[in-house]
């Protein structure tokens, strides 16, 4: 391998993918939302690192193949698939037996009924049947976009990192790059409840260990992108059953 392109291939990557992603957010500031165009502008901005990661690999003259596309040991597979599930249950749970948070009084058996369009449904059967949903139907929707980022932050920017840091500073590094990412669209469009910088500094703050798990996850057991993207999911489905002042309705007509 060409050791002076090794050198350079971070502040490349970084600067492709940040250009890229400056048209996307030029259009989610601009429409002020990230939900405008049905969420087009932020599922393409979602993207902009894995076109990074592309684009740099082939002005290295890299194989994509060493963006870590293998399998891997099916039990590491599952690993990864239930441990945004255990964080986001220990997480919501304590939030829950605490009364820091409650079920989403709008979250009603009526709601559930007219969201799965199956007929009368219990309120307890309803949630139950929604993180089923979530957790299979919705994780396949999930990589759709989320892929976009896994390719680029862990595909190509982890292993890039671990080349010159210990595993700690990796980690470390990669969450402030992912947080330093989100900026322009939590600042400025609304992202995260439009929590401002208030919103930023717990981002930055989940990201950055959540980055342990994931860059562990990936320098480790060198898992294909596809076993990362499911990160999301567990907790999406545990903020909108929360009455928390910002959760999403399940029924928008509720």
């Amino acid at each position: 391998m060409n050791l002076a392109a090794d050198r350079r291939a971070i502040l490349v990557y970084l600067l492709v993918t940040f250009v890229v992603s400056s048209l996307f957010y030029f259009l989610i500031i601009k429409s002020a939302g990230t939900d405008a165009a049905g969420g087009a502008y932020t599922s393409g901005l979602m993207w902009c690192p894995a076109i990074g990661a592309l684009l740099t690999c082939k002005y290295l003259r890299r194989p994509i193949a060493s963006l870590g596309w293998q399998w891997g040991q099916t039990r590491y597979q599952v690993l990864s698939y239930l441990t945004p599930l255990g964080y986001s249950t220990f997480t919501y749970s304590i939030a829950w037996l605490t009364g820091m948070a409650a079920l989403n009084p709008t979250q009603t058996a009526d709601a559930f009924s007219r969201f799965f369009g199956l007929g009368p449904l219990s309120r307890p059967f309803g949630i139950g049947l929604y993180f089923l949903v979530v957790a299979t139907i919705g994780v396949i929707q999930n990589c759709a976009t989320t892929l976009g980022e896994e390719i680029g932050w862990r595909g190509f920017l982890v292993p890039e990192l671990a080349k010159r840091f210990s595993f700690t500073a990796t980690a470390v590094l990669s969450g402030v790059i992912w947080a330093l990412w989100h900026v322009p669209i939590i600042v400025f469009a609304g992202y995260n409840a439009g929590t401002g910088w208030y919103g930023l500094a717990l981002v930055s703050a989940n990201m950055t260990a959540l980055c342990f798990v994931l860059t562990w996850l990936r320098l480790k057991f060198h898992l294909t992108e596809f076993s990362q993207c499911r990160r999301a999911r567990p907790a999406t489905a545990a903020e909108r059953l929360l009455d928390d002042g910002h959760s999403e309705v399940i029924d928008s007509d509720v």
